[in-house]
């Protein structure tokens, strides 16, 4: 159905992207991004292990804030 994008491998990106996982009848895309891309992909394999989601990751790249529209919007290209 939709798709969902996490920014942010910390405590709260973590916790969201369980509860996304725990919805996949509601999202049916789900990416964790963020400035460290390792943090996302434990997340994600920890996720894949506990609910058989997978979840895509990317990583942020620092840009100006003009720059965030089209750049998250590349990331969905992907």
């Amino acid at each position: 159905m939709g798709k969902v994008l996490i920014i942010g491998a910390g405590g709260v990106g973590t916790v969201v992207a369980n509860k996304v996982a725990q919805n996949n009848d509601v999202f049916t895309e789900i990416m964790l991004a963020s400035r460290t891309k390792s943090k996302c992909d434990a997340i994600a394999e920890d996720v894949r292990r506990r609910t058989g989601v997978t979840i895509t990751t990317a990583k942020l790249m620092q840009t100006k804030c003009q720059n965030w529209l089209h750049y998250l919007m590349s990331l969905n290209q992907r």
